[in-house]
C-alpha cells in the first residue's frame, strides 16, 4: 500500500471516504478488511474445532440489520448445509450461527447466475455474540441502478495459502489479503471483474465471498462503494457479482 497515493495520483485528495470516516489513503486496506472474514461452517465431523472454512464473506449492514454474503458455491465444494454457516467471535472463540439464510430459489433467480447466499446474523449481533463493529452499511450503495466506475478496486479475502485449520495441533491461523485492480472487461456472463496491478504469486482459492469494493473519485475526493462479491477469481482477473443485482435479496430480507 506504500505506492497508493503514487497509483491515485498526486491531483485527487489522499483520503477517501467509506460510510462518512475519511480514511488515509495508504490505510484503505487496513480499514476495509474488518468488513471480510472466512466463511467458517459448523461441523461436527471437522475435528476438534467443530468447524470448518469455505473461503471468505462480506459483512454488510442496514440500519440494526446485519448480514454476510457469501457465494453458494463455496457451501456446495464444501458439502456444508445453509445451518452451518456461521461467523468467528474473536474475543470468546466461538461461533455464531446465522439465524436466516436467503438464495436464489427463494428470490426466483437462477442459481448459476446470482451464486450468492444473504445469511442474517442480527440476532447474534444484537445479543453480544457478535461484535457490533467491523459492519459496512450498505444502504446508501443498494440505491444505485448500476456500478459507479472505479479508480481502483479492491478485494479483501481469506486465500487458502494463507488460512486453515490444523486439526492436529488446535490452531486456527486466519490471514486476510488485500488485492488492489483496475476495471477491466469481464469474460464471465454477468459478471464485472477487475484485473490486479500485479499478478498474483499465489492461486486466490478461497477468495470467493470476498467483499469487493470500488474507489470513485466524485467532486474532487474519493468515495469508497461496496461493488458485489467475488465469485470467480485467478491470478491475473477476478470477477464478481455486482451488489446492484443483489437488491432483491435485501429487499426481500427487509421485508420479513
Amino acid at each position: 500500500m506504500s505506492s497508493l497515493k503514487t497509483i491515485l495520483g498526486s491531483r485527487i485528495a489522499t483520503s477517501a471516504d467509506i460510510n462518512g470516516l475519511f480514511v488515509p489513503a495508504n490505510s484503505l486496506s487496513e480499514h476495509l478488511k474488518s468488513y471480510s472474514e472466512p466463511a467458517v461452517f459448523a461441523a461436527d465431523d471437522c475435528g476438534r474445532y467443530n468447524m470448518g472454512l469455505g473461503g471468505s464473506t462480506a459483512k454488510v449492514k442496514i440500519g440494526e440489520r446485519y448480514f454476510a454474503l457469501l457465494s453458494m458455491h463455496q457451501i456446495k465444494k464444501g458439502l456444508f448445509d445453509f445451518e452451518q454457516i456461521s461467523l468467528f467471535n474473536y474475543e470468546t472463540n466461538k461461533m455464531a450461527t446465522a439465524q436466516k439464510a436467503i438464495f436464489p430459489i427463494q428470490s426466483n433467480e437462477i442459481a448459476d447466475s446470482i451464486d450468492c447466499v444473504l445469511c442474517e446474523f442480527t440476532e447474534p449481533v444484537l445479543s453480544g455474540n457478535l461484535s457490533r463493529n467491523g459492519w459496512y452499511d450498505v444502504e446508501t450503495d443498494l440505491t444505485f441502478d448500476a456500478t459507479r466506475s472505479a479508480i481502483l478496486v479492491f478485494a479483501i479475502g481469506y486465500p487458502s495459502n494463507r488460512n486453515e485449520i490444523d486439526y492436529y495441533s488446535f490452531q486456527f491461523s486466519i490471514s486476510p489479503n488485500a488485492v488492489i485492480g483496475t476495471e477491466t472487461v469481464p469474460c464471465v456472463s454477468d459478471r464485472l471483474s477487475f484485473k490486479p496491478i500485479n499478478s498474483l504469486e499465489y492461486d486466490p482459492k478461497g477468495m470467493s465471498g470476498s467483499p469487493v469494493f470500488g474507489v470513485h473519485l466524485s467532486d474532487a475526493y474519493l468515495k469508497v462503494f461496496m461493488a458485489g462479491i467475488v465469485t470467480e477469481a485467478s491470478k491475473d482477473q477476478f470477477h464478481f457479482l455486482p451488489l446492484v443485482r443483489l437488491r432483491r435479496f435485501f429487499n426481500h430480507a427487509l421485508k420479513e
